[in-house]
């Protein structure tokens, strides 16, 4: 056996390859995320959707949902492959707050086969929503980073963490009410020359009313991108 192999066996050995949401351990070399029971108990997201931002739409007359219909996005559409509830809120919770960074890899291998099960965007760059400097310096990483570094490997497209910066320090998210999330999220980013004529895919890890989103696709048109998609982990309901 190799150098390389006989490593490798080691690690997975102290180092197992888990389920994201349940914690219980895969199969090695198993290229998914999750194990099969949370397979069952969370499906991905791909029926009865907001036709532009991917909530789960509540009321099924409707196309969008009450956050997308009649307000300006600048983004074309966006998919997220859970709600962001119960085990996957916990998950992306260890991921931000805990120290957790494998679940960036765990939920990256997800997002890479929900992605494969329609994957009809055309895209240049993959760009992380990136962190105020100030945050990501105390927390020592970007969460959207570690998802979107393994995403944009498999996929091959070119992945730009200097194609948008955070120019601002906003208030977490969470804490305001819609408006109130729009006005905080105002000229927050800055877009680089580089975005210019690209066709951009935002990854994140949640998407609630699409503030953060649409205040980064904002800027990254308003810098020459040709089109911009998002790809999120969790998201919140559809009203």
């Amino acid at each position: 056996m190799e150098k390389q192999g006989i490593v490798k066996n080691i690690i997975e050995i102290f180092y197992p390859n888990v389920c994201v949401l349940c914690g219980v351990v895969l199969k090695n070399g198993d290229k998914r995320g999750i194990c099969n029971d949370c397979m069952k108990e969370y499906p991905y997201l791909e029926d009865n959707l907001c036709v532009h931002c991917g909530k789960p739409r509540l009321d099924r007359l409707k196309e969008k949902c009450s956050d997308c219909e009649g307000h300006r996005t600048y983004y074309e559409v966006g998919r997220s492959m859970w709600v962001y509830e119960d085990k996957v809120r916990k998950a992306i919770h260890s991921l931000k707050y805990k120290g957790h960074k494998e679940n960036g890899e765990l939920f990256a291998k997800e997002l890479v086969r929900y992605y494969s099960t329609f994957q009809a965007w055309e895209i240049d760059q993959v760009i992380p929503v990136p962190l105020y400097y100030k945050k990501q310096r105390k927390r020592g990483y970007n969460q959207a980073v570690l998802i979107g570094e393994y995403f944009a490997k498999v996929y091959g497209y070119s992945l730009n963490c200097d194609g948008l910066i955070r120019t601002k320090k906003t208030l977490p998210q969470k804490e305001l009410k819609n408006k109130a999330r729009k006005e905080n999220m105002s000229q927050a980013f800055e877009a680089k020359e580089s975005v210019r004529g690209k066709y951009i895919l935002l990854i994140d890890d949640i998407y609630t009313t699409g503030a953060t989103i649409n205040a980064c696709s904002k800027a990254l048109k308003d810098k020459g991108a040709i089109a911009v998609y998002y790809l999120a982990i969790g998201i919140g309901r559809g009203l």
